[in-house]
């Protein structure tokens, strides 16, 4: 018996077979997922973090950084003139709507210019700050002893304008058009040699003519209802030429006046004959 030959077993056990199985699937389960994170390394590298669309989110959100970073910026000086611009504007706004209310024609002409001119100059404002990353609101704009005391003055001036109608309006408003435009262009002539933003400039530069423009035009308003006051005088004769009276001024009491006599004419000197010849000189001794 020993010395019989032991070949292999014939089938093995079902034990060992179920080990082989398990060691083979562990070997092709490692073979894939080595083989997966080499195809994902690159793929991951070429793509970059999140997705596509997290991708172009990203990228936007960059580019509106870098755009805003890039905007041209206002100096303090030249951001305090925006303002002063966009509070004016809506003052003359709020005047020209009130003078389109209670004026007389000629005055309700000019406010209707005088708001659509201020209208316009205020929407460039708000869009130029706009570009330069600013939001204009109203009184933001600090101000100094002499501006407080200005911006009184026109709130005082304003107030009393609400109160006025026809004719008296008309004088107080023009009057108040002449000196606040008049003021602007003192103003403007110093923001326009300070300013540096060459869009701040140009617009500054494309208002001035029309505020000049304001003012003159309320001057000239304003003396036309002077001179229109003064002609009612300006008519009426100094003297009567058949009695050499001066007429008394018109009588609106409904009093009976009575007119003043008139003054008898001297009587002139009488004429030196020239055909007479004049009298001697006395003779003087003493010459």
């Amino acid at each position: 018996m020993h010395g019989m030959r032991h070949g292999p077993p014939l089938a093995l056990s079902a034990r060992e077979r179920n080990r082989k199985d398990r060691k083979k699937t562990m070997m092709r389960s490692k073979s894939l997922l080595v083989l997966a994170i080499a195809l994902a390394v690159p793929a991951a590298a070429a793509a970059g973090p999140g997705t596509g669309a997290d991708k172009t989110e990203k990228a936007d959100k960059t580019d509106k950084t870098v755009k805003t970073q890039n905007k041209p910026r206002l100096s303090d000086s030249e951001l305090a003139t925006l303002q002063h611009h966009h509070d004016v504007n809506l003052m003359e706004i709020k005047m020209g709507k009130l003078a389109q209310q209670r004026g007389g024609p000629e005055v309700k002409k000019y406010a209707a210019q005088l708001v659509k001119d201020h209208q316009m100059a205020d929407k460039k404002a708000i869009q130029l700050a706009k570009a330069r990353g600013v939001t204009l609101s109203q009184g933001a704009t600090p101000m100094s002893e002499v501006e407080q005391a200005q911006h009184q003055k026109q709130m005082e001036t304003m107030s009393r304008l609400e109160t006025l109608q026809g004719e008296s309006f008309d004088r107080e408003f023009l009057q108040a058009m002449v000196d606040r435009h008049s003021a602007e262009l003192g103003y403007l002539t110093v923001a326009i040699a300070d300013a540096t933003d060459s869009k701040l400039k140009a617009h500054l530069e494309s208002v001035r003519p029309k505020i000049e423009k304001h003012a003159d035009q309320a001057r000239q308003l304003l003396s036309k209802m002077e001179g229109t006051a003064g002609d009612e005088t300006s008519d009426r004769p100094m003297t009567d030429e058949t009695t050499g009276e001066t007429p008394p001024p018109e009588d609106t009491s409904g009093e009976t006046r009575t007119p003043t006599p008139a003054q008898p004419t001297p009587a002139p000197s009488p004429k030196r004959d020239e055909t007479t010849p004049p009298s001697p000189t006395p003779y003087n001794p003493s010459r």
